[in-house]
């Protein structure tokens, strides 16, 4: 599978199109950013609700310490990093507006920013937190 794929089903069944749409170009960036590479199509589900089926939160997020591909292609690509020049190109592709990718990014890369301080706070060891560096934006 990949993004494109993905971002079709959302806007097709999706009760709120748009915003499940920026939802979903947020969870690929945060995924990219934490090289969380077991992103297959099952690890994003849509919820029924009152208003009508909307995309799930994010679930089974891991940073993957190996430089395996990402299960869901990016755009095409097996990887891909979070500089703006990527963020926009794939924004183009997923019709996202530039304005809207590039606030997401903005939020993506603040929040990854803290993962070190979140994972020390959480008892995870120096040589894991070094390890999972490794991988990291």
């Amino acid at each position: 599978s990949d993004y494109m794929d993905l971002m079709r089903a959302v806007r097709t069944a999706s009760a709120n199109p748009q915003a499940d749409a920026e939802q979903l170009f947020s969870q690929m960036l945060y995924n990219i950013g934490v090289n969380n590479t077991d992103d297959h199509a099952k690890n994003f589900s849509m919820l029924l609700t009152d208003e009508g089926y909307r995309l799930s939160p994010s679930y089974d997020v891991t940073p993957n310490t190996d430089p395996y591909p990402h299960a869901a292609s990016i755009c095409g690509l097996p990887r891909a990093d979070l500089d703006e020049v990527s963020v926009l190109h794939f924004a183009k592709k997923l019709n996202i507006s530039t304005d809207v990718a590039l606030s997401i990014r903005s939020k993506v890369v603040t929040a990854i920013a803290q993962w070190e301080h979140v994972a020390r706070q959480c008892g995870v060891g120096e040589a894991d937190i070094a390890l999972i560096e490794k991988r990291m934006y």
